[in-house]
């Protein structure tokens, strides 16, 4: 068993006294603005600060673009929730908003402290301070998330196929029925070939190129996505397309309803921002994102996924 304390409302349980990595100075600035105040901070004063610090790290942890990626879902009434690979709580707010009872799980202590001050009145949140691979919580959820998480398994889990094995204890977490919900980058992403860095190596075309020098951070592409959730118990796989991506959505396409002439986002979105690292244009990315939808090849080349899978 491991140690236990409470933040305001939420309980937290330490499996794990280390970090294995972190934002720096960016988590101690978070800390300080969540645990500054003895109530949970409102939107404005979240605004306010995000306005005065725009270093990348924070505005990934902060800005309201991110619940974008699911705040439209409608997640089943009474349902608990397996947030895995937590961070700082960006979308652990529509979570609890949504769920009955929501569990983050997080790798890293820090991290799991700023989530507990920044939501420190929630009543249906509790969090644990664990690797997947060692999470042993004998209860089975309605749904278990995985947001920009899988693609770090090389890294973390000491297995011959560590994205299998993630998918499979993601599984394992599930009810009978239960829903897997997965975003992550499209290694083949149409911002990789108009000159964005690899979000995860940093180096310009590495996921084109099929990461050739190192495969302990990666990406897949649909088929490859679609044929390890089918070849580790999922099916019913839906895929949804958030654009510009993943991290600071601003619209999400489906199957049924992809962009189109009428439905298109205007092109001051595009090219997808590159706000962590420099990019370069190679080409027009607004023209050739039109071209990809007149041919139907829109879903190939998405530089994001949200993917729904059940478990059989």
């Amino acid at each position: 068993m491991g140690k236990h304390s409470k933040i305001g409302s939420i309980p937290i349980t330490y499996n794990i006294d280390e970090d294995s990595y972190s934002d720096g100075k960016y988590e101690d600035m978070l800390t300080e603005f969540f645990s500054g105040s003895t109530s949970e901070r409102t939107e404005e004063e979240t605004l306010t600060y995000l306005d005065n610090n725009q270093e990348w790290p924070i505005v990934y942890h902060l800005s309201p673009l991110r619940k974008n990626l699911l705040n439209w879902y409608s997640f089943k009434k009474d349902s608990s929730l397996l947030e895995v690979g937590a961070g700082c709580g960006a979308l652990t707010d529509v979570f609890t908003e949504s769920c009955k009872s929501v569990t983050a799980l997080e790798l890293t202590k820090r991290r799991a402290e700023i989530i507990a001050h920044r939501y420190k009145s929630r009543d249906n949140l509790e969090i644990i301070v664990d690797n997947l691979e060692n999470y042993s919580g004998t209860k089975k959820y309605d749904y278990v998330t995985c947001i920009g998480v899988l693609e770090y398994s090389g890294e973390f889990i000491a297995a011959d196929d560590p994205y299998a094995t993630f998918v499979n204890l993601c599984r394992s977490n599930l009810k009978k029925g239960g829903t897997f919900i997965l975003s992550i980058e499209n290694k083949l992403g149409l911002k990789y070939w108009a000159g964005a860095r690899e979000d995860h190596t940093w180096k310009f075309f590495d996921s084109i190129e099929g990461y050739p020098h190192d495969k302990k951070r990666r990406t897949f592409s649909k088929n490859e996505l679609t044929e390890l959730l089918e070849q580790n118990g999922f099916t019913n796989i839906q895929f949804y397309y958030p654009i510009p991506d993943m991290k600071l959505p601003t619209e999400v396409y489906s199957e049924a309803f992809t962009p189109n002439k009428t439905t298109m986002i205007g092109p001051g979105i595009i090219p997808a921002p590159a706000l962590d690292a420099p990019r370069v244009e190679v080409f027009n990315e607004w023209l050739a994102l039109n071209n990809l939808v007149d041919s139907k090849d829109f879903d190939t080349f998405a530089n994001s996924f949200i993917v729904f899978a059940e478990k059989k």
